[in-house]
């Protein structure tokens, strides 16, 4: 599944919002899922796993458009929350079956 991780020194699982930060491409956005409401991570996942959330190259900006069961904008909701962190992507490991791990800054540097 795309957008599926882990931050390598903390195990935690991880969504990936965005690859790159702009204007900081060895950093990321992403949201570790235990520390989402259960509506929140309801939301986010019910995207995530939809044809069009697995389609995307950038989760967020599908989430910016997708709505959560108050009515807000799910990124926005995680923004506000302050549930988006900008991670190293060193640290970041995109998994996206349960025997592959592979580092998120391998990925940008090979689409680069």
């Amino acid at each position: 599944m795309k957008h599926v991780g882990k931050q390598i020194s903390t195990n935690d699982k991880v969504i990936l919002l965005f690859r790159e930060v702009p204007g900081e491409p060895d950093n990321c956005l992403v949201c570790r899922t235990a520390a989402l409401s259960q509506d929140d991570h309801d939301s986010l996942i019910s995207v995530l796993e939809s044809d069009e959330g697995q389609q995307t190259t950038v989760l967020a900006e599908i989430l910016n458009a997708k709505f959560n069961g108050a009515g807000r904008p799910i990124l926005e909701s995680l923004h506000l929350g302050g549930r988006i962190i900008k991670l190293p992507a060193e640290d970041v490991a995109l998994t996206p079956d349960t025997s592959t791990a592979i580092k998120l800054s391998e990925i940008n540097a090979a689409i680069r």
